[in-house]
């Protein structure tokens, strides 16, 4: 079991009790803005040719547990800062459901190798270094498809509210969708 950090590095329950010793000695604690101007990953999304801002950026930790989220700027770029250093995955999800608002883009991770990655488990690792900005973790995203169709009973009758499932050739749901009323 390895203990859940916050951005300052120490375990939450050490941290807890650091802070409560340091209220009863009657000395301050920074808040955590105060770290904010630590170490950073930044980068910049495109889709080849342009950038493209509202992709959100998710930041995992080496053991791919979620830490938090940005959205791109309207130059393509993000950053996160403050962090403790260490390893950490980096997440484009430009899809619809996903908090920024764009989509048709494929989600994909961050991957030095290839440029790009569809799995978290084969996504480069994020070397962030004490006090050091870890710059150019960018993504190239790539246009995703749209599938669109009807769902009719044998009386070529449109049936409504019928959920329409997406799946990977390995059988991984990726979206779910209800079919709607023709206007």
């Amino acid at each position: 079991m390895h203990w859940l950090t916050t951005h300052t590095g120490m375990p939450r329950a050490r941290r807890a009790t650091f802070v409560a010793a340091l209220a009863v000695l009657g000395l301050a604690v920074a808040p955590s803005s105060a770290f904010a101007s630590g170490p950073s990953i930044s980068g910049t999304v495109t889709n080849g040719s342009v950038a493209v801002a509202n992709v959100e950026v998710d930041l995992y930790d080496p053991y791919g547990d979620f830490l938090t989220s940005s959205c791109t700027l309207s130059d393509g770029s993000y950053s996160f800062s403050g962090l403790a250093p260490g390893d950490y995955h980096v997440g484009f999800s430009p899809s619809t459901g996903a908090s920024c608002g764009v989509s048709n883009y494929v989600d994909q991770f961050y991957d030095a190798r290839t440029g790009g990655s569809a799995t978290l488990t084969r996504a480069s690792e994020v070397v962030v270094a004490s006090g050091e900005t870890t710059a150019n973790v960018d993504a190239t995203l790539s246009a995703g498809g749209t599938i669109a169709g009807t769902v009719e009973n044998g009386a070529s009758q449109q049936l409504t509210n019928i959920e329409v499932d997406l799946y990977t050739q390995q059988g991984v749901l990726v979206e779910s969708a209800c079919t709607a009323p023709t206007r």
